[in-house]
């Protein structure tokens, strides 16, 4: 484990019907832009993802949906040539915060916590 720090901006898009985010992270050192959007016909949430860690863009397979009182987005990712299983859990604190907490594949394809992020609105 490791401590950082980040912060993150998240905005109604335009017209109201997406969220757009924008992520800065000391660890790992990232910018990030992310668009999410509910997608009524798959009934879950869509989204595209742009950081300059060199990936670019993504958002083929990542999609969110409700499970209980969370949003879980499932995707995969690249890593050292190999496709590897992630999911990240949005979980409510309280009115004015939530947590965001990452889940990575094992090499033996067990989901372990990678990171965890608390978010909590400034306005």
């Amino acid at each position: 484990g490791g401590k950082g720090s980040g912060h993150s901006v998240i905005e109604p898009g335009p017209g109201g019907f997406s969220l757009i985010e924008d992520f800065v992270s000391s660890s790992p050192a990232v910018h990030q832009h992310n668009i999410m959007w509910w997608d009524k016909s798959a009934q879950r949430f869509k989204a595209i993802g742009c950081d300059d860690l060199g990936e670019g863009c993504s958002g083929e397979d990542l999609g969110g949906q409700w499970e209980g009182n969370e949003v879980v987005w499932h995707f995969t990712f690249e890593k050292d040539g190999k496709t590897v299983p992630a999911k990240i859990i949005w979980v409510e604190k309280d009115s004015r915060s939530f947590a965001a907490t990452m889940y990575v594949a094992d090499a033996s394809g067990t989901l372990k916590r990678d990171w965890t992020f608390l978010h909590i609105r400034v306005k």
